[in-house]
């Protein structure tokens, strides 16, 4: 499938990278979503902050429009800063200048585009933006997004304090339960709590590592001193190991796939798209999602073909490095693949 470069990537396969490699028989919590990796796209890495209910809206129909939709690609997901504050009651409020028609509205133009809808919030008592989280309200929280009809939640782990991970995102596995609406449950705790160890009682997917940026390889720590942004080979080689904690209805997830952001180049960008969809793994925090960018028409296969980037490629589930000249995706076989390939596959 060509992708249009206005459909900038940080594409949320979540289909590749994270699950890594197999799958496991062992059903663990059922709410009869994600039984096969969700795909779909994600806000932050191209717009952060700058989001709004028109965004979200072109993003969907680029969804449809591009064959994004008809590839497998079916949820649509707004990350922070979407929310601004809670009411007397203590209901969160979403941003009445960025989203005038309210969330219950947006859904349902998602809905009605045949995609599905997905938000954010955060375990502590702040976002990782600063705004209002869920720490304390996570059944009222729950509560309100069934009624809003959200389908996917990411659930972040910022300003947490002391607090444990696997109670936490437990109590916000309870509310979800007890509102009685199956949304996906994406816990982004990053990985430091080994969340692949005790996870697939509590959530559909967990992030495995740390946060991926737009670069082939190489970390970059964070201001406060702690470690680190990562680059895509340096995702892919932490997630050796952890496909048996994989299976239909709980995933790895290694973060977002950078495709289309600028900082890769097309080999490069063609090596994550096959780490992904041949390891067998998520693309998401979600995630693998495409962006937004209504500035440059051109097409992602055109982009940067002349420069020369090591292409990680993988045989019988193992990896192997080589450098290729040239955007051509590379045959590769896997141990698992579900659906086979981007266009073949299919979000639960």
């Amino acid at each position: 499938m060509r992708i249009p470069a206005m459909y900038r990537l940080t594409i949320f396969v979540l289909t590749a990278f994270g699950i890594l490699f197999g799958a496991s028989d062992a059903r663990a919590w059922d709410n009869g979503v994600a039984l096969t990796p969700p795909m779909g796209w994600n806000s932050w890495n191209k717009f952060a902050c700058n989001v709004s209910e028109d965004l979200i809206k072109s993003m969907a129909d680029g969804m449809v429009g591009s064959g994004m939709k008809d590839a497998g690609y079916q949820y649509a997901v707004i990350d922070d800063c979407w929310q601004v504050s809670r009411d007397a009651d203590g209901n969160i409020v979403a941003d009445p200048k960025r989203f005038p028609s309210g969330i219950k509205a947006l859904a349902d133009y998602v809905h009605s585009k045949g995609l599905k809808f997905g938000i954010y919030s955060d375990a502590g008592e702040k976002t990782c933006a600063g705004r209002p989280g869920s720490m304390g309200h996570e059944y009222q929280d729950a509560l309100m997004y069934a009624k809003w009809g959200v389908d996917y939640l990411k659930y972040d782990w910022c300003n947490t304090g002391k607090r444990n991970a696997e109670e936490a995102y437990s109590t916000m596995r309870d509310a979800l339960k007890a509102a009685g609406r199956p949304i996906v449950f994406s816990m982004c705790e990053w990985g430091t709590a080994k969340p692949w160890l005790w996870a697939k009682d509590v959530g559909n997917l967990w992030r495995t590592t740390s946060d991926i940026s737009d670069k082939w390889s190489g970390a970059k720590k964070w201001p406060d001193g702690s470690c680190c942004e990562l680059g895509m080979l340096d995702i892919v080689d932490l997630q050796v190991g952890l496909e048996s904690f994989a299976g239909p209805g709980h995933w790895n997830d290694p973060d977002m796939l950078e495709v289309g952001n600028g900082g890769m180049t097309t080999p490069g960008v063609s090596s994550a798209f096959q780490s992904v969809v041949h390891s067998g793994g998520a693309v998401d925090c979600g995630k693998r999602f495409a962006q937004h960018d209504s500035g440059n028409q051109r097409n992602f296969d055109q982009q940067g073909s002349h420069r020369s980037e090591p292409r990680r490629t993988w045989r019988r589930g193992q990896p192997s490095v080589e450098r290729r000249g040239s955007g051509n995706l590379v045959e590769a076989n896997a141990g698992w693949r579900p659906g086979g390939a981007v266009a073949e596959s299919r979000g639960g």
